[in-house]
């Protein structure tokens, strides 16, 4: 299984937020179907250490909690 460690906010990568996108049939180019599983990841561990890096950035432990 992949570990990703993040020891810093330096570590972070940014995040995108935008207002709802409304898709319509003339915005889909092609259909396909994914046959085989991703890499395992521990999406747990990851958000926490992410937290984990926000809270140092943001120098406020209190910020958010574990899952």
């Amino acid at each position: 299984m992949a570990m990703f460690v993040i020891w810093s906010d330096e570590d972070l990568i940014a995040e995108v937020l935008h207002s709802r996108l409304t898709y319509t049939r003339h915005h889909i180019k092609m259909f396909g179907e994914i046959t085989v599983d991703g890499p395992e990841v521990d999406f747990k561990t990851l958000r926490n250490n992410h937290l984990a890096a926000l809270q140092v950035a943001a120098v406020r432990d209190d910020f958010g909690e574990d899952l």
